[in-house]
């Protein structure tokens, strides 16, 4: 992975660095964040050198999780002029992105203003990045949801639309407790986009239970009814959240919020490396 990330901005040579007789004469450079937000990674910086196979020091001048500042020094890097440079771009345009998603999870983080509730991120996730950019809401102070298929059971509404077609006779309550039966390991969650189901469907068996989009003044009934009838069920809410009305739902009875903006839309934190 790392090796492609540096040939798909270099297949060949950097033929900038040889019009200018760029050598392996050492340099030093140095990483400076332009925004605020939060930094997050420290240990992808490694892989990239290494996949370079030319030697490059570093200084890391932040951790994980740390806040940046406009103008603030977060990494210095000293090897040969034509490594320096053909590091640059991806290494900034990897760290720049995960930054700024440690930033707006903190963000959001900060909006909502109760630790008991839960910011947690989504599937929907970069190609072939989705570890990296979970880890990086986990440093803005997020949680991580299922991380793939296969780790959790996740019924949402193209299932049920799916399951409907088929005409069995199970029903969705069979459905979850034969799940129990035969994935104990693994927790059920289930989607209800309606606030009728709650009253249509046997959810007792459901460990985490979903209210998507869902309009407030629903939602406040639903929870209330699901703590009453399933006070066992994590109660999550998912569609619609923003920055702007996150702090709207710190007073529900609710376990965790999930965002998919945390990774699908983020903006990086400007960055840039300046060599010295």
């Amino acid at each position: 992975m790392w090796a492609d990330i540096l040939h798909e901005d270099c297949p060949n040579e950097d033929v900038s660095a040889a019009c200018l007789g760029l050598t392996d004469a050492p340099v030093t450079a140095q990483i400076i964040s332009k925004d605020s937000g939060i930094f997050f990674g420290s240990d992808l910086i490694h892989h990239l050198i290494a996949a370079g196979q030319q030697p490059v020091s570093t200084t890391l001048h932040c951790q994980d999780g740390d806040a940046l500042s406009p103008g603030q020094l977060i990494l210095t890097l000293s090897g040969s002029a034509r490594m320096i440079l053909k590091l640059e771009r991806p290494l900034l345009n990897c760290l720049q992105h995960l930054s700024g998603v440690a930033s707006i999870t903190h963000q959001f983080v900060c909006a909502l203003g109760n630790p008991a509730i839960a910011i947690v991120d989504t599937r929907k996730t970069t190609p072939l990045w989705r570890e990296w950019e979970k880890k990086a809401v986990v440093a803005g102070g997020g949680q991580n949801h299922r991380m793939n298929l296969s780790d959790m059971i996740l019924i949402k509404e193209n299932h049920i639309q799916s399951f409907a077609h088929l005409n069995n006779n199970q029903t969705l309550a069979d459905c979850m407790a034969q799940a129990k039966a035969n994935y104990p390991n693994h927790r059920i969650e289930i989607e209800v986009d309606n606030p009728d189901r709650l009253t249509d469907w046997d959810l007792s068996d459901a460990d985490i239970i979903m209210f998507d989009n869902f309009k407030f003044h629903e939602l406040q009934t639903a929870s209330a009814y699901c703590r009453e009838h399933y006070p066992k069920a994590l109660l999550e809410v998912s569609g619609t959240v923003t920055l702007d009305t996150v702090h709207q739902y710190s007073e529900l009875p609710i376990d965790r919020i999930a965002i998919g903006r945390l990774t699908h839309s983020v903006p990086a934190i400007d960055m840039s490396l300046l060599v010295q």
